[in-house]
């Protein structure tokens, strides 16, 4: 049989009675000591300071200086970008200076082993302080923005501006300017967005910064970083004629599919294929209804809302010397934010062209002229011109080309061998007096050989001439 040992309560109260000034110095040893330890050990922390600009590069030889809580510098060095410093937990002021920069006050949290960067500014008198951007861009587009450069300083700058943030994504150039004393100067940014940034849904917001390089002060901005839009151009196709449809208007129409506004675009027109016709002849025959400047054959287009269908008016008006011809072209509407102009056809069937045709007739064109009692007869010609084309025809005149020998005795004409124009399908009439010589004998006969000049009506606009034919006078 086993007895389990059996222990007295009352020897424990008085052990415990005989040894309470021992146990009671243990444990506030042991309190000294953990309290000892974590104040001279325990609490103390290693801190990497980093001494940079704002380009992230190292400033070598700077000096820094650490206050705690109390007031008390606990530490001090200089000569170096990077400083290992051991506190104890707490709160800090850290002060750092350099030489061409201006220096930095920062307050610290130590609690654990940890690491911060100190940057410090270049002691710049610059600042950029506006920042002129557009409120909505595009993929794929070229735009311009403009940055303010103030110099505060008694000397001329030449600011260096960088371009951070969204901007980062883009390419862009900027222009080198020279910002003097007391002066504020515009910094061109010219940039293109790339097409292939991702975007969250058909627009994001975005924001665009500029600072001035090694300064911490910038300026940004606030847009929408849209797809490019998707916009259906309709073609367009004329069929007419100088002489009987020289006009004619049609409606261009212009969808925007995006979900949302579009500005700043602009139509206008090319010729790509025309063989009797100038093209750019051609673009002048074009106008845009709504312009009325030159040239009419561009259009600036107000702003197009979301899911709109919009319709532009264009005419056409043929002047009376276009050629009968097939001509190919295309109706282009261009905007910034669009990679490459969206292109649809446009065809201008000629199908007609205008003619010049004048046909003379002689009313009569054999004459006998008599002579009674010493009296020469006279008889009237009439010279008919009738113009069959399509186009009137200005300064006509009858010429007599062999007036050496067909004197004005044998003809010359009643008022005038001019005539001033005949519109087309009408005819002018040049009376004409035929006699003959009295000094001639009988049976003598004279031919008048007649022709026509006039001014073309068609380009080059020359000076056409064509025979009429002969007048015969015979003295009886």
């Amino acid at each position: 049989m086993e007895f389990e040992p059996q222990y007295d309560v009352s020897d424990a109260k008085k052990f415990l009675k005989e040894n309470a000034g021992k146990i009671i110095a243990v444990i506030v040893i042991l309190g000294v000591i953990y309290f000892a330890y974590d104040f001279f050990i325990g609490s103390i922390r290693e801190v990497n300071i980093y001494v940079k600009d704002y380009e992230k590069e190292p400033i070598e030889n700077s000096q820094i200086k650490i206050i705690d809580s109390s007031g008390h510098k606990v530490f001090e060095k200089e000569g170096s970008s990077y400083y290992l410093v051991n506190l104890r937990k707490g709160s800090y002021i850290v002060e750092v200076s350099a030489t061409g920069f201006k220096k930095a006050t920062e307050t610290i949290e130590v609690s654990e082993d940890s690491s911060i960067t100190i940057k410090l500014e270049k002691d710049l008198p610059l600042e950029i302080i506006s920042l002129e951007f557009p409120e909505r861009l595009f993929l794929g587009q070229e735009f311009t923005a403009s940055a303010y450069v103030k110099n505060t300083g008694n000397y001329s700058s030449k600011p260096e501006v960088l371009l951070e943030d969204a901007l980062e994504e883009f390419t862009c150039e900027l222009d080198r300017v020279i910002v003097g004393a007391h002066s504020t100067e515009e910094v061109k940014i010219f940039c293109k967005v790339p097409s292939g940034i991702l975007i969250k849904g058909s627009c994001e917001q975005k924001t665009a910064k500029a600072r001035i390089k090694y300064l911490a002060s910038s300026e940004q901005a606030k847009f929408e970083l849209c797809n490019a839009p998707e916009i259906a151009l309709g073609d367009v196709s004329f069929s007419v004629n100088p002489v009987s449809m020289p006009k004619q208007k049609k409606d261009i129409s212009i969808k925007n599919n995006a979900k949302f506004e579009i500005e700043g675009t602009e139509l206008s027109i090319e010729i790509v294929s025309a063989t009797k016709n100038a093209p750019e002849e051609i673009k002048s025959w074009l106008a845009f209804t709504r312009v009325t400047s030159e040239p009419r054959y561009k259009r600036a287009l107000p702003a197009i809302g979301a899911k709109e269908t919009v319709y532009e008016p264009l005419e056409i008006t043929l002047p009376p010397w276009a050629r009968a011809e097939t001509v190919y072209g295309n109706i282009v509407l261009n905007a910034p934010f669009l990679n490459e102009p969206i292109k649809s056809d446009l065809v201008i069937k000629i199908t007609k062209e205008a003619k010049v045709q004048l046909k003379p007739t002689i009313s009569p064109s054999k004459i006998s002229i008599y002579e009674r009692d010493g009296q020469i007869d006279e008889q009237t010609v009439k010279l008919t011109i009738t113009n069959q084309g399509d186009l009137k025809v200005e300064n006509l005149d009858v010429i007599i080309e062999n007036s050496g020998e067909c004197t004005q005795e044998w003809l010359k004409p009643l008022k005038t061998l001019s005539i001033a124009e005949i519109d087309a399908k009408k005819s002018a009439i040049v009376a004409l007096i035929a006699s003959a010589p009295s000094s001639v004998p009988q049976n003598t006969t004279m031919r008048c050989i007649l022709s026509l000049s006039y001014e073309n009506p068609l380009p080059p606009n020359d000076i056409k001439v064509q025979d009429i034919g002969f007048i015969e006078i015979t003295k009886k």
